[in-house]
């Protein structure tokens, strides 16, 4: 409860008031922009289409395939859509890694 002063009364100094003392917002990740302009994303998240993709022994495969099947038509339509891919990617990624 001490530090939040100090650091909004530092910040207004540098920011705007509005800035400094204003509500917090969330940052979020212009993920469908990504996907939709990266060719190496697209690579990464149509090759999670392939049978032997480690994540499909965990999630439903029908879901997956389902938003899969969406992205190689339509590309990330919507925010839902492309949150999914992302994580069905980062998933892919972290059990290659570590499992």
């Amino acid at each position: 409860g001490v530090n939040k002063p100090v650091v909004r009364g530092l910040a207004a100094d540098i920011f705007d008031r509005t800035v400094a003392y204003g509500e917090k917002k969330q940052l979020a990740a212009p993920m469908p922009l990504w996907l939709n302009e990266s060719e190496q994303l697209r690579e990464a998240v149509l090759n999670l289409r392939k049978p032997d993709s480690r994540f499909r022994e965990f999630l439903d495969q029908r879901v997956a395939d389902h938003h899969l099947d969406i992205y190689a038509r339509e590309g990330a339509s919507s925010e839902p859509v492309a949150v999914h891919l992302f994580r069905m990617l980062t998933f892919e990624i972290w059990l290659e890694m570590f499992i």
